[in-house]
């Protein structure tokens, strides 16, 4: 087989069985062809030639592989296992055939990257790893609202690091056994170390979250044994992770063929973070007073190896040596730190125990806010720039805006009674269901629900209190409608499939086919938060579809002048 074939069946396999095979004769290929099969000449601004590893065995071979409609079945199975299960200990038969899927997937995805690990540049790592979480974005949009990316880096983290999914049968062809699982070993690092470099920022964001949230809660007062156990927590779940993936477990010659690669995890922005977590907190047990003491009185040699670790690691010093990266998050971070430890440095000539305490917990109150805002700032990349022109465009026959997925809040002063709320929430997500039928019998189109054009008719002030603004354009965070209305999101799609099929009497499976859901984070500036609208893609349906009631009344909707219409069908049909 030549390489184009081989790859092709990788992209197509439908299970473990085939999967395997098929990396085999990979294998096969590696081993009987010239590296510079798999390379091409670059030439840098200075001149110089070089050599990378060809798009089509990086960005695109991981891609086409995450394109697999057994892969992302394969994900979805695990993570509902996962949500629903996590307790049971024996994993079912099936359960297992998809991780073993999911595994062999993953290793796929980096084969050639770690058959060739030696020969890539610091920049073609990042450029890779952007492709490779750009890739996990996608999944979580494919599995629609039900799973957050941490979800799935978790499931894949798992998957790799759990020797229960390792898959191995007989070799279809004759190829080196030590080389082809000596590959495997090398892919499961590069993976389990991306995956945890993914994880790191939304686990510190959650962290740091949870302890700000707590201190707003109680008046501004700091619970330090709290803060403690919940930052202690992220370190020790980074320990646990980054335990499974160490390149230190390679021996030294082969150490040497992915040394880029563990320079290039050794200088990330979140591992230097944790580094400051660690060096506030990390001696730290119970919090009493004797341990407040003891930190206060090591505040200048905290504060040195902070300083000694900032100078060596930061392109704005002389001394650096790294890679010159732009955008760095860690930077407020360590300055916080270096004043923290400043002001305990100060403190400890101090006489007044009480007094060293109290300024100890007030100025670690401080560092963790000023850490959570800088930490959320690495996360403020948002989907606003993929979706800004389409909404810009405002609503049109392909565009319609909802401003909930049910919550009618417009006439929110006049639920006083409760059948009547029912009623009008049932009302909202009926409009929502006839524009799907409209854009199916259309040419398709995209239904984006959190979007508020008319805040004139907001009578709910505590509603209109969360309505945000960016652009020009007003948002309402689809979560907060949601809890609002005492809904989730799967009960809202359960009503949206029982009105669809009771509006056409059509088969469930074919409506389900017609859509499918999106959800987009807002970043919002003034707010410092991100917000989340849900976006409906719906498909041209490849037949026409009709509203029946009693099988006696039946209308057609069509999207006509950017609204939802129902046409008499015996008028559409004339005109045609």
């Amino acid at each position: 087989m030549n390489l184009v074939e081989i790859l092709d069946k990788v992209y197509s396999a439908q299970n473990e069985q085939e999967l395997f095979d098929s990396i085999c004769y990979l294998q096969d290929f590696v081993e009987q062809n010239d590296r510079k099969e798999f390379f091409e000449e670059r030439v840098s601004k200075e001149g110089v030639k070089f050599l990378i590893l060809k798009n089509d065995y990086t960005i695109g071979y991981i891609k086409n592989i995450f394109k697999n409609p057994y892969f992302i079945n394969s994900v979805s199975n695990i993570l509902k296992y996962q949500r629903d299960y996590k307790e049971i200990e024996s994993v079912p038969s099936q359960i297992l055939k998809d991780g073993y899927f999911v595994n062999l997937f993953l290793n796929c995805c980096f084969y050639f990257i770690s058959s060739f690990s030696s020969n890539l540049k610091q920049a073609g790592i990042d450029y890779i790893g952007s492709y490779f979480w750009a890739a996990i974005k996608k999944i979580e949009k494919t599995l629609s609202y039900e799973f957050s990316k941490i979800d799935i880096l978790n499931a894949f983290e798992n998957l790799i690091f759990d020797r229960q999914y390792f898959f191995q049968k007989e070799f279809p062809i004759n190829i080196n056994a030590d080389d082809f699982y000596y590959n495997f070993k090398k892919s499961r690092l590069i993976i389990g170390n991306y995956l945890v470099d993914f994880s790191v920022p939304i686990l510190l964001s959650n962290s740091f979250k949870k302890v700000v949230s707590a201190k707003k809660e109680s008046g501004g007062k700091l619970s330090a044994r709290y803060a403690f156990n919940v930052l202690d927590s992220v370190l020790k779940k980074y320990e646990f992770l980054s335990g499974g993936f160490r390149f230190s477990d390679l021996d030294a010659e082969d150490k040497k063929e992915i040394s880029s690669f563990e320079y290039y995890f050794s200088t990330r922005e979140s591992k230097k973070i944790l580094f400051l977590v660690n060096s506030v907190v990390g001696d730290l047990n119970n919090f009493d007073e004797s341990e407040i003491l003891r930190k206060i009185d090591n505040s200048e040699s905290d504060l040195n190896t902070v300083k000694e670790f900032f100078y060596k690691n930061y392109n704005i010093f002389p001394d650096y040596n790294g890679p010159r990266t732009a955008g760095q998050w860690g930077n407020k971070s360590f300055l916080n730190t270096i004043k923290l430890f400043s002001v305990l440095d100060t403190t400890k000539k101090s006489t007044n125990i009480q007094c060293k305490i109290d300024v100890f917990l007030k100025h670690l109150g401080d560092w963790i806010d000023d850490l959570y805002n800088n930490i959320n700032y690495f996360l403020k990349l948002d989907d606003y720039n993929e979706i800004r022109n389409v909404i810009k465009m405002g609503e049109t026959n392909l565009i319609e805006f909802k401003s909930t997925f049910g919550l009618p809040f417009e006439y929110f002063e006049d639920f006083i009674n409760e059948d009547v709320f029912k009623k009008k929430k049932r009302e909202t997500v009926e409009k929502i269901a006839k524009t799907i039928l409209a854009m199916a019998n259309s040419d398709g189109g995209d239904i984006f629900i959190g979007i508020v054009e008319k805040m004139d008719k907001i009578k709910d002030g505590e509603v209109k209190s969360y309505i945000v603004e960016r652009d020009g354009i007003y948002f309402l965070d689809i979560n907060y409608s949601l809890e609002k209305e005492g809904e989730d999101f799967d009960s809202k799609r359960l009503l949206l499939q029982e009105l669809l099929k009771n509006l056409t009497k059509e088969r469930l499976d074919f409506l389900d086919s017609l859509f499918s859901f999106h959800s987009y984070k807002i970043y919002i500036e003034n707010k410092e938060s991100r917000i989340e609208i849900l976006g409906i893609k719906v498909k041209k349906s490849e037949k026409i579809i009709f509203i029946r009631k009693d099988d006696v009344w039946i209308t057609l909707p069509k999207r006509l002048n950017g609204r939802t219409e129902l046409v008499n069908p015996t008028d559409e049909f004339q005109n045609k």
